[in-house]
């Protein structure tokens, strides 16, 4: 008995599944989002100069900002947004680690690693 309900505790704690929303106070650039405290560091510089060449090339209507939980606007002409226009996206945190989140500001897909393009 002792050993099934050790069993069944681990795979409770293995196959919980974080459901999460994009954090707040985030940019979201076509299909990548980032912290505002990753925009502040050196390795966000390469996005934040992403950001500004979305301005720049006329992309803005791609350009989001995340308030709250519930709440994204549209950087151009600061209108609320609903948030089923997000494709998937690829979020950076403040330290530069990535997650995926599913489409339509869904759950995180991913934690830090996963596969990219291969062919």
């Amino acid at each position: 008995m002792k050993k099934i309900i050790s069993t069944i505790t681990c795979l409770t704690l293995f196959s919980s599944i974080s459901f999460a929303a994009i954090p707040e106070q985030s940019f979201i650039v076509g299909d990548d989002a980032y912290s505002n405290e990753y925009l502040s560091t050196n390795e966000g510089i390469g996005a934040l100069s992403n950001l500004i060449d979305a301005f720049g090339n006329d992309v803005v209507g791609d350009v989001f900002f995340k308030l709250d939980i519930d709440t994204i606007y549209d950087v151009e002409n600061g209108k609320e947004v609903s948030k089923d226009i997000l494709p998937q996206i690829t979020y950076y945190d403040a330290n530069g680690n990535k997650s995926i989140y599913e489409k339509d500001d869904g759950n995180k897909i991913t934690d830090g690693f996963y596969i990219e393009d291969i062919k």
